[in-house]
């Protein structure tokens, strides 16, 4: 018989681990908008609020009064249409060692290989539905000032950008001795060994993205959120031998791209 219970672990506690995990491990999910807080218990779908106002400016003189401008706030709606299942067994546990640690290990496991799917999802709703023309001759100083000139004449939103490269994208980056060398660059673009801002724009590197090419984007580019919590069950595994459990994981989510397509400017080789 299945059980809903995680051992020394709560129901409550696993959700919050498998969040946040998911949130450290899925760098697109970072790059995103996660709409998770607006998710309710039991349902199918995410309804988030979207700002649809458009204010007009009046100049007013003397003893004018202005005239009321209605907000209007519309609403959006993410199907949690991807279920990620990932399933496991546990043979009996070593005495000496701790249940809650070795399950605590196992649940990390599982949610870091849901983090890679995310990133793929994410990678794959961004990149079909960006309409915003591609440049070509790989990861350059000129390109990547032509990204930005290109995003501010598609008008993309200049609030919360960011710089997504593949891992060979990246390093093309670290080539780049305008962007490295302090005394060319006068820029505090490299911290730690790594790139951090490109012009003001934080840089992710992701292990999904198409490994020679970058892009540029915003937060509220694609939406994506979480079930308000996932769903983790056990069953005794006795063909494991007296004591094993059999472990499932259940994670509805969505992911969806926003703003008619205007996603972003992508950099190819």
């Amino acid at each position: 018989m299945i059980e809903k219970t995680t051992g020394g672990l709560g129901q409550d506690s696993v959700s919050s681990m498998v969040q946040e995990i998911l949130r450290e491990s899925a760098v697109l999910a970072n790059v995103f908008w996660d709409v998770s807080e607006f998710a309710e218990p039991g349902d199918t779908s995410i309804s988030f609020p979207r700002n649809t106002n458009r204010f007009q400016v009046q100049k007013l003189s003397g003893s004018q009064k202005g005239d009321d401008q209605e907000v209007v706030i519309g609403f959006d709606k993410l199907d949690l249409d991807q279920e990620a299942h990932i399933q496991w067994a546990i043979k009996k546990f070593d005495q000496k060692k701790s249940k809650v640690a070795i399950l605590e290990n196992a649940i990390e496991n599982a949610t870091g290989e849901h983090a890679i799917s995310l990133d793929e999802d994410l990678r794959d709703e961004f990149l079909n539905n960006n309409t915003i023309t591609s440049l070509t001759g790989g990861i350059t100083q000129d390109n990547i000032v032509d990204a930005i000139v290109s995003a501010n004449l598609n008008r993309l939103p200049k609030a919360n950008r960011r710089w997504i490269f593949g891992n060979s994208g990246y390093g093309a980056l670290l080539k780049i001795d305008g962007f490295v060398d302090a005394s060319k660059s006068n820029m505090e673009i490299v911290k730690t060994g790594q790139i951090g801002t490109l012009y003001g724009v934080p840089v992710f590197e992701s292990d999904v993205y198409t490994a020679d090419e970058g892009a540029m984007t915003y937060e509220k580019a694609v939406a994506y959120g979480f079930q308000a919590g996932p769903e983790v069950e056990s069953q005794q595994a006795i063909e494991y031998g007296t004591g094993s459990k059999r472990w499932v994981m259940d994670q509805l989510y969505g992911v969806k791209a926003m703003q008619g397509g205007l996603l972003g400017v992508e950099i190819k080789a």
